[in-house]
């Protein structure tokens, strides 16, 4: 429940602000936190390791 939902109705707003998460579907029905997408990678990874390595960029 948001913070401004828990406003509207008298509720508490102790609740601590959490980031978004995305939530999936558990593998017995459950709602769990999905795990985060990996880090887009670009074409050219080792060329441009291999440039830090060699101090040209």
């Amino acid at each position: 429940m948001t913070h401004y939902r828990r406003w509207r109705i008298g509720e508490p707003l102790d609740t601590p602000v959490r980031r978004y998460q995305r939530y999936a579907v558990g593998p017995k029905g459950e709602c769990v936190v999905a795990s985060r997408r990996k880090e887009k990678t670009t074409p050219f990874n080792d060329e441009v390791a291999l440039l830090h390595e060699l101090g040209l960029r």
